[in-house]
């Protein structure tokens, strides 16, 4: 098992100093004091994907073809400005590739291989990651090809790669072993494994990394929930009663509803279906099954809401690249944060609909926006400050600050604020939180439109993907109002408590 990484001994440090009013306990009650740093997330939370669909070498026939441009500079500029994070080359192709890191690769991928990774793809997407200041997490091949004829996994060419790695300097963070084990017979035409057999394979990997990568950290089984029936083909609980001591990371993966290109699935997308508070807190009991299970088994290890985007199946046209997405994924990182959940890994870069980047166009999408706010204003550490007044459709998060913030104020805390009412607008005060306040007012003209204004300005890159300056308005009141289906990140730079301090 590898150790914690640096900011969990500095937190053990801080709590047994009492340097700050911190909670170290993993609990998500949402009980006692308010002014205490009760969860503290990884300062990467808010991560990125790109899926191996894109980001791998695909078969067309007559060349090998990647469509994710790793060496764009506009996409790396904008990509910048999320960073740090964790940048995940994952998703169902990644247990169909097939890594040639020298000499030629064949002319044809021999079954069931359909994705292909080389030495000199390899180096360019750990440039990128380098480049764009994220740490790379990757998931290995757990699929049916790396196998022999009892479905022993063959670690082989994970071995190459790690080798590989290693002996390029490459700083791999995360190696994932597979992903989305219980959905391997859906996607691999009926083949798939036992959650037994999963256990066993994972011992080898775990040797594997421990004997050629002893500094990597070791994730899985990245097993899906979905609304209403939870972990179809359910394998999560057998996994990590079985396997949970050999995971430095538990990752788990979760979509709200699906787009119209999934043939089977229990709520597909409409228009307003995440701005009903009910569809956004269901998320809530699997979380409470992941946790679970991952506490139970895995004590020692993070766990990390591995994927997750607006729909399933690449996102839905016309909801997911939209204003209206917005609200689901600011409230869902909110919510994550809140559990103490240590990063959420958001599919994808530039991709399909659910991207936060249009891949043709690379115009950023409006959850762009809402990524780069988030990642400035919010740190680290999560509070739990509720608003004076309940309202129905009114949900509220806060963080101490993050320090990368515009003109950060030592000792601030930022609060989230999101009007999920279409027609009703909120009023929004912190019970013993004064002003004065910086405020970050997201606005639309239309809720399926891609504009969004800061303060009333349109946000928008320049040619070479540069942002324009993300300013606040500052007030000195005690409260403010948020217009329907509106939202606003609230910096209170001098909030008379000294728990950020």
């Amino acid at each position: 098992m590898k150790a914690k990484g640096l900011p969990y001994y500095v937190t053990v440090i801080l709590c047994g100093m009492m340097l700050i009013q911190l909670n170290c306990s993993d609990s998500s009650d949402s009980s006692g004091d308010p002014f205490e740093v009760y969860q503290t997330v990884d300062e990467r939370f808010l991560s990125i994907a790109v899926d191996s669909s894109r980001g791998l070498a695909r078969d067309t026939g007559s060349e090998y073809l990647v469509v994710f441009d790793y060496n764009n500079p506009r996409l790396r500029r904008m990509a910048q400005e999320l960073a740090p994070g964790y940048l995940r080359i994952g998703g169902s192709d990644a247990d169909v590739a097939l890594y040639v890191l020298s000499g030629d690769p064949p002319a044809d991928l021999p079954e069931p291989y359909n994705r292909l990774l080389t030495g000199e793809l390899w180096d360019t997407i750990n440039d990128f990651a380098a480049a764009i200041g994220f740490d790379l997490m990757f998931t290995l091949n757990a699929g049916p090809g790396p196998r022999d004829g009892n479905d022993q996994w063959i670690p082989d060419m994970a071995r190459e790669l790690i080798e590989y790695t290693v002996a390029k300097g490459y700083p791999v963070a995360v190696w994932e072993f597979g992903n989305e084990i219980n959905g391997f017979t859906l996607y691999h035409d009926g083949w798939g494994i036992t959650a037994e057999q999963y256990v066993d394979d994972l011992g080898t990997v775990r040797g594997l990394i421990d004997q050629e990568d002893p500094g990597a950290l070791l994730a899985g089984p990245a097993n899906f929930w979905i609304p209403v029936l939870g972990e179809i083909f359910p394998l999560y609980h057998d996994i990590m009663e079985g396997g949970g001591h050999l995971l430095d990371i538990v990752t788990w993966h979760y979509y709200p509803q699906a787009s119209d290109r999934c043939e089977v699935y229990p709520r597909y997308a409409t228009p307003y279906l995440l701005m009903e508070p009910e569809n956004l807190d269901e998320i809530v009991p699997w979380a409470d099954e992941a946790e679970g299970a991952a506490e139970q088994y895995a004590p020692d290890a993070e766990i990390w809401l591995g994927e997750t985007s607006n729909a399933q199946c690449g996102g839905q046209l016309g909801i997911s690249d939209v204003f209206v997405a917005g609200f689901w994924w600011l409230d869902q990182l909110g919510l994550i944060a809140k559990r103490g959940q240590k990063v959420t890994v958001r599919q994808t870069l530039a991709g399909d609909v659910y991207g936060l980047i249009d891949p043709e166009t690379l115009e950023p999408r409006p959850d762009y926006w809402n990524s780069l706010l988030w990642n400035r204003l919010m740190g680290p550490r999560v509070l739990n400050i509720a608003p004076e007044d309940e309202q129905p459709y009114l949900r509220t998060y806060a963080h101490c600050t993050a320090e990368r913030a515009p003109g950060y104020t030592p000792g601030s805390i930022t609060a989230l604020a999101i009007n999920l009412d279409r027609e009703n607008p909120a009023t929004v005060a912190f019970e013993g939180l004064s002003g004065p306040m910086e405020i970050y007012r997201i606005t639309t003209n239309d809720l399926f439109g891609k504009e969004v204004y800061l303060n009333g300005v349109l946000l928008q890159t320049d040619e070479s993907g540069d942002p324009p300056d993300i300013l606040p308005e500052e007030v000195d009141q005690q409260y403010i109002t948020l217009e329907p289906a509106t939202y606003a990140f609230i910096v209170f730079t001098n909030p008379g408590t000294g728990v950020c301090k």
